[in-house]
């Protein structure tokens, strides 16, 4: 697992740092109250009851569960607003959310906190109140004082443990065999345990002091890029067990971090008086979107790809949503489908542009600070210093990932999309440019993010969907075994989800189900490795769908997508579906998005949109 960071934890220790209180010891003003367990301590002094005594400790105790919750929801967000300013380059708006967040979360705390130390207060006579100002007034500043002094004095030892751990991971060694004693101190930290938290940090300083830096690591112990190497050699030699090892080597090294992702995961509530649109309101529910559409569309032949802001998964997007609305025959239908036309014409103008069959990538830098155009601007400046910008790029479009696996991204959607299109013109030209994009994905080699594999299953196991062509199927089903699956977790806490940060997230979670899904769809029900593919998509849609129904939403898009093909594919094994809560967690999306859309916002990128307004119209 990832060593936690110390910074973080020096911000939760200094002062002005996140609330992290325990609530057995909330925080009082000085002169004004004791905190509940100062008040037990005080019971002979303040001449407290039996009674008294265990309503105090009552009313901690019984606060002590929604306390934890709420502390816990606070770290959370004091994570994210980290990660956002920590972001390259930070987003000032995701920051300024992330704040408001963080507040909010705070405020939740100090409220509940306020609700223990009122109902403390409420116990005593108006004479063990004066006493109880009296006592918290003597011991206040001295208090104050060496806390302070202590608070500091720890501070600046946390940032030298800091700087080593950093070191050791900059070359190569991160001292994973001390994993348990940092979360430890991170735990000491969050209860504001200054005492042992300095004895802890004197200990791992001491272990990990300059005389013992260079000590000589276990092999299971190695920097995750050792297992990310051995794992890329697997899947090069497509050898299963192989990438199975290396993926529990991987699963080990990682330890209790496995499944976490890399962004603290934020769950929307679900309006529990919340209504689905109705079949009238999702009738025009699209056309209301066709201005916005208008005013957006930069998808032209002949762009000059250097300008563009965007990758080409919008337009498929676009594509995607507007054939959904013209199956299902919604308001404006004609309307869209020319307009998925027009998209169609500019991704079949790129994909002739970069000539190798893949729908590639706008070869643009510094156009826009979303993440996959950040990611697109990071990867030609790497090409071009390593003097291969000539081999990537054809006329200003990206054609080749030299192994990244990047380009499957929108490979995958825009090829999906148009066989989707195909389907509903039958114009050949829409279905040679998908089987093209197919023919690109089946003989590309696997890379080692799960996700970006599995848009190659998402469009493989389209195209035999579409072609009967038993060559797609063939090469999704073994992309899907080799390189999407042994990723997931099968046990511990974090079951059902991939068990690397990136991939733990909601979004990738809901691709890769999206992508099983689909070849389960295609594959026959007495094939040999379907219950393979049913397993690993039955444990992820269990994991990630029971968190949407006890915690909130915490992805819509994807998840929608997903759980719409779900409900399509498997619509009449209601076994599946009530055991992996599918059709709730779908009703419970839909709740979401459908009051969100009432209330004038556009809930949902173009695709899932139309395909959302395609279930309830249908």
């Amino acid at each position: 697992m990832k060593i936690p960071s110390i910074l973080l934890l020096a911000a939760l220790l200094l002062p002005g740092g996140a609330p992290a209180q325990s609530p057995k010891k909330p925080q009082a003003a000085a002169g004004l109250l004791f905190p509940p367990e100062a008040l037990i301590k005080a019971q002979a002094e303040l001449g407290l009851s039996d009674s008294q005594t265990a309503a105090i400790r009552g009313a901690a105790e019984a606060a002590l569960p929604e306390f934890r919750e709420k502390q816990r929801v606070a770290e959370e967000r004091a994570q994210a607003l980290r990660a956002a300013l920590q972001a390259e380059p930070p987003d000032e708006s995701v920051a300024r959310s992330s704040l408001a967040a963080l507040l909010d979360a705070e405020r939740a705390v100090k409220e509940l906190e306020f609700s223990v130390l009122f109902a403390a207060r409420m116990t005593l006579s108006a004479e063990q109140r004066t006493k109880a100002r009296a006592l918290a007034s003597r011991a206040a500043p001295a208090t104050a004082e060496t806390s302070g002094e202590a608070e500091q004095r720890v501070g600046a030892k946390l940032q030298r443990l800091q700087t080593l751990i950093e070191q050791l991971e900059r070359d190569g060694r991160p001292p994973r065999e001390h994993e348990a004693k940092v979360l430890q101190l991170r735990e000491l930290v969050r209860v504001r345990d200054v005492a042992a938290a300095e004895k802890l940090i004197d200990e791992l300083l001491e272990a990990l002091g300059p005389q013992k830096s260079g000590a000589n690591l276990p092999p299971a112990r190695l920097d995750q890029r050792h297992f990310t190497r051995v794992l890329a050699k697997a899947l090069a030699e497509e050898n299963l067990e192989a990438v199975r090892a290396a993926a529990g080597a991987a699963r080990e090294a990682l330890g209790a971090a496995a499944g976490e992702p890399e962004v603290p995961d934020e769950f929307r509530p679900v309006p529990t008086d919340g209504r689905m649109l109705t079949r009238a309101e999702a009738q025009r529910g699209f056309a209301a979107h066709f201005d916005r559409l208008e005013k957006m569309r930069w998808w032209k032949v002949g762009v000059d790809p250097a300008t563009l802001s965007a990758p080409l998964r919008a337009p498929a997007s676009v594509i995607t949503g507007q054939v959904a609305a013209f199956r299902a025959q919604l308001d404006g239908a004609e309307r869209g489908l020319a307009m998925a036309r027009e998209a169609a014409d500019f991704l079949m103008w790129a994909q002739q542009e970069a000539g190798s069959g893949v729908f590639p990538f706008p070869a643009a830098r510094g156009t826009s600070e979303a993440r996959a155009m950040q990611a697109a601007t990071a990867f030609l400046k790497k090409a071009e210093q390593a003097g291969q910008l000539d081999r990537v790029v054809r006329r200003g479009w990206a054609f080749e990932d030299l192994g990244d696996g990047g380009l499957q991204f929108d490979n995958g959607e825009c090829g999906v999309a148009m066989f989707e299109l195909y389907e509903v013109t039958k114009d050949p030209r829409h279905l040679a440019s998908a089987r093209q994009a197919a023919d690109w994905a089946l003989a590309r080699p696997l890379c080692t993010n799960w996700n970006y594999n599995s848009f190659s299953v998402h469009l493989l196991a389209k195209a035999h969907a579409v072609t009967g062509d038993a060559k797609y199927l063939t090469a999704a089903l073994h992309k899907a075994r080799l390189g999407v699956i042994p990723g997931q977790l099968t046990d511990g806490p974090q079951a059902g989800r991939w068990m690397d940060a990136h991939n733990a997230r909601p979004a990738y979670h809901y691709i890769m189900l999206r992508a099983l899904t689909q070849l389960a769809a295609v594959l026959p029900p007495t094939h040999a490795e379907r219950a393979e593919i049913l397993r690993a998509l039955s444990l992820g849609l269990k994991t990630r769908n029971a968190e949407i129904l006890t915690r909130g939403v915490m992805n819509k898009d994807k998840a929608m997508e997903a759980l719409l093909l779900v409900s399509r594919v498997f619509a009449q094994d209601a076994e599946i579906l009530r055991a992996t809560q599918s059709s709730d967690a779908l009703r419970a999306i839909g709740v979401l998005v459908s009051e969100e859309a009432r209330r004038g916002r556009v809930p949902l990128g173009p695709g899932e949109w139309g395909q959302f307004l395609e279930s309830i119209a249908d």
